[in-house]
């Protein structure tokens, strides 16, 4: 499919995504529960979860409707929540009593089952229990919009085997079609052995079905990322990379928000940025799109920034953030979503603190420290590591 053809389309069929052997993963393939075609027996029967957004008086009504989601996987007999929206959804980030679960975002969808940033990954960071996964999205040089962290292809593709003569490989100087030609799974795969699985350390028997199914797995699209979460009634976190001010800047958020608007899926996606202009452009084009600043390192009146944004969410490094602060945001219900933590006893730190939602390499691990109920004996007084 080009890319814009009926981008809007819910009807469009898939295209399917590239593995490798018994590691194709076909979305245009998705049946009734969602499953993919992953042949290997890492993985059960994939049912997506079926979790209304919860109704709030004032903020949203929800009613029962048919599914227009047949051409992923869903059967056009499939009831679904649609939501009436009056002020931004924001209900799945309101976490902000202490006795909540903490939100568990899989970063780059579960950057320790799987090749970052890709759908494969993203599929482990699901059924490892994560609520929502977190991507990066940039524009390639043909203005597309691609799911990708780095400014280069060096580390998590074979550029440089595939076009050594476009060093430094700088992702935005590739078009489209030359990112999709790339192998983005293979570098991960050559870790032996393998980190984990969703389930946890990886068996030894399903190590090599394992390692099949991420080589040359490709880096998607933000349509086929979006479509892959919505099929599996899931949620995401869209970081849009910075790539400068000017008409790219402009043309990368306007093309995000159009896509997401498009899919119908705003109540599924918070859009959060470095560029805080990105931020302001995105509340101007759609205020109901929730948004998080993300941040280096806390300014003196956090509140006062997200307030100016207008936006709805704190994202900061989980090392500066301290309690006290926490508890400033959430009596301003402003979400924290706190990232990169691996750790387990950071994560029980955290969670005691009062965080909205944790954002980790590591959602399998978060799951089974949400799971355990366990809280440090004493409240940290500042700072975190891990």
């Amino acid at each position: 499919m080009a890319h814009g053809d009926r981008i809007g389309s819910p009807w469009h069929p898939l295209p399917p995504v590239r593995g490798s052997g018994s590691g194709l993963l076909s979305l245009g393939a998705l049946p009734d529960a969602v499953q993919p075609a992953i042949h290997w027996p890492l993985f059960p029967a994939v049912r997506p979860r079926n979790r209304l957004i919860p109704r709030t008086a004032g903020d949203q009504l929800c009613r029962r409707t048919r599914a227009p989601e047949t051409a992923i996987g869903l059967p056009a007999t499939r009831s679904c929540p649609v939501s009436i929206i009056r002020f931004r959804p924001l209900d799945w980030l309101r976490k902000t009593n202490r006795g909540a679960a903490v939100l568990n975002g899989a970063h780059r969808g579960g950057a320790s089952l799987g090749p970052e940033n890709t759908l494969i990954t993203a599929l482990l960071g699901y059924l490892a229990g994560a609520d929502f996964w977190e991507l990066d999205v940039q524009l390639s040089f043909d203005q597309q919009l691609v799911v990708l962290h780095d400014d280069t292809l060096e580390r998590t593709a074979n550029a440089a085997a595939v076009f050594p003569e476009h060093a430094p490989w700088q992702a935005s100087t590739f078009r489209w079609g030359e990112i999709r030609r790339l192998d983005c799974g293979s570098w991960f795969a050559s870790q032996q052995p393998l980190p984990q699985s969703a389930g946890g350390p990886v068996p030894a028997n399903a190590a090599a079905d394992l390692t099949a199914a991420f080589i040359g797995a490709n880096a998607p699209s933000l349509l086929e990322a979006l479509l892959l979460t919505r099929g599996l009634n899931w949620r995401v976190n869209v970081e849009i990379k910075d790539q400068g001010g000017g008409r790219t800047g402009s043309l990368l958020v306007d093309r995000v928000v159009k896509l997401i608007e498009a899919l119908k899926m705003t109540e599924r996606v918070l859009v959060s940025s470095f560029n805080h202009g990105y931020l302001e452009r995105v509340r101007g084009l759609d205020p109901a799109l929730a948004t998080g600043v993300l941040l280096d390192q806390v300014p003196a009146d956090p509140a006062a920034l997200v307030a100016e944004l207008d936006a709805d969410a704190l994202h900061p490094p989980a090392t500066v953030i301290d309690p006290a602060m926490i508890e400033e945001l959430k009596a301003r219900r402003i979400a924290v979503n706190v990232w990169t933590v691996n750790e387990a006893p950071s994560m029980r730190q955290l969670i005691a603190a009062g965080v909205t939602g944790i954002i980790t390499d590591c959602p399998q691990v978060l799951k089974r420290v949400r799971e355990a109920g366990s809280r440090p004996r004493s409240r940290p007084k500042s700072g975190y590591t891990g």
